[in-house]
Formats: C-alpha cells, structure tokens, sequence
C-alpha cells in the first residue's frame, strides 16, 4: 500500500528507451491512496505508473494522476492484466499523454 505522499518529476528508461512506470512501478495487488503522481515520464508504459502481474487489481482512493507522458502505452498509468478500481472522494486522471517520441528533439 502507498498511504500519502507524491511521486513528481521522475524519469525512467531513458539510458535504453525503455522501463515502466514513470513515477513508479509495482507487481501484483496494489492500494494508492492520498497521493500526487504528477510531471513523471516513461520511455516504456505507464508515464505515472505501471503494475506488472496477471489479475492484479489496483484500488486508488483520493489520488492525482496529472501530466505525466510516456512513449508507449497508458500516459497516466499502465496495469498489466489487471483491474483498476476508483473509490473515494477524489480520482483526477488528466492531461496524461501516451506515444509520444520523447527522443525526438
């Protein structure tokens, strides 16, 4: 469970033009909640996320999920298999943007 906190600003797979989950990555079950996951960039999936695992589920509760871009697939979040579950007062998923060349100058 991540409880609280943020996830800003982080890079992943820049060196080999890969790797998953921007802000970061996790593999099975996962609860997010009171969390910020913004301006995260992914050379892989999952600009603000990515949740490996077959039939995990993914319950997010009170979270952020804004401005984060990957070259691949799921600008905001990537989950493999999965399902994703929104409870809570507050689940904002925008201005989150998937295949985009971020090699490109």
């Amino acid at each position: 469970m991540i409880d609280g906190g943020s996830f800003t600003n982080n890079v992943t797979g820049q060196v080999d033009d890969s790797g998953a989950g921007g802000g970061f990555w996790s593999q099975g079950n996962t609860t997010i909640k009171n969390v910020d996951i913004t301006g995260n960039t992914a050379y892989g999936e999952g600009g603000g996320f990515a949740i490996g695992g077959n039939n995990s589920i993914v319950n997010l509760e009170n979270v952020n999920i804004t401005g984060n871009t990957s070259e691949d697939s799921g600008g905001g979040f990537r989950v493999d298999n999965g399902t994703v579950i929104a409870t809570g007062t507050t689940v904002n998923v925008s201005n989150n943007v998937a295949g985009v060349d971020l090699d490109a100058s």
